[in-house]
């Protein structure tokens, strides 16, 4: 055979090979994204000090819930709390009763005291802002 015949057989068959593959992975992941990540298995994960922090001071920064959750997730280097985190903004995009309570009681949350006591904290500020319950101070309203 000639070797020019032969370099282009091989070629071809790699071509075709990775053609193959991305088709395949096009279709995997077409069938992993249908499905919404609050819907997926979480991890069991548990928060130290500093993710609480972290995630205390993503709140502040952002503002609001949908914003911490946003920015945690690119901030925080827990992959297991990222990916619960994620299942929780997943959670207020994507279904349809789209409650903070459930979402952070239940998808973002690892079950323990201090975590809870964070996100009712962050409930109760985003109730106050909603309410529009005004500060007083001595007296006078603000």
């Amino acid at each position: 055979m000639n070797s020019n015949l032969l370099m282009g057989i091989i070629l071809s068959v790699i071509s075709g090979l990775f053609l193959v593959m991305g088709a395949a992975w096009m279709v995997y992941s077409r069938i992993r994204w249908k499905t919404p990540e609050y819907i997926q298995k979480r991890p069991e994960a548990s928060y130290t000090g500093d993710d609480r922090e972290l995630l205390r001071s993503c709140y502040n920064a952002a503002g609001s819930i949908e914003g911490m959750l946003s920015i945690g997730i690119s901030k925080c280097k827990d992959r297991k709390i990222k990916k619960r985190l994620r299942a929780a903004d997943s959670y207020l995009k994507e279904s349809r009763y789209r409650d903070y309570e459930t979402a952070l009681f239940f998808y973002a949350s690892d079950g323990s005291e201090k975590t809870k006591a964070l996100f009712k904290e962050m409930l109760e500020t985003e109730l106050r802002k909603r309410i529009g319950l005004p500060m007083k101070t001595g007296g006078k309203e603000r």
